[in-house]
């Protein structure tokens, strides 16, 4: 994959942008990964109206939820409020994104 397609560095500067302003306090974690799985999927919609071949398109997409999900993630083990192990919190963590990304909720 060409590290330098514009579509993947837009989405590296939106998700940054937004990781920013998660860290800020201006939303809580449903909110960001919900919105990050919005853009992720308005950037798909554009990569297929100017017919990106399938293989490279799904590569800008795991890539930027990848991208996303390290912050969120590292985040996560840097606020470490309780007295969990960071693996712990990684794994948590990364459940509870994937399951947050697919559905817009939290598991119930």
């Amino acid at each position: 994959m060409n590290l330098n397609d514009p579509s993947l560095l837009i989405g590296v500067s939106i998700i940054s942008e937004m990781h920013q302003n998660f860290q800020e306090g201006n939303n809580d974690d449903r909110d960001h990964i919900t919105n990050l799985s919005l853009v992720i999927n308005g950037i798909s919609g554009y990569l297929e109206t100017i017919k990106m071949p399938k293989a490279e398109c799904r590569e800008i997409l795991a890539e930027l939820e990848k991208y996303g999900k390290k912050l969120w993630i590292d985040y996560c083990v840097e606020q470490n409020e309780y007295d969990e192990s960071e693996q712990e919190i990684r794994e948590d963590s990364d459940y509870l994104f994937d399951y947050i990304f697919k559905h817009h909720d939290y598991p119930e």
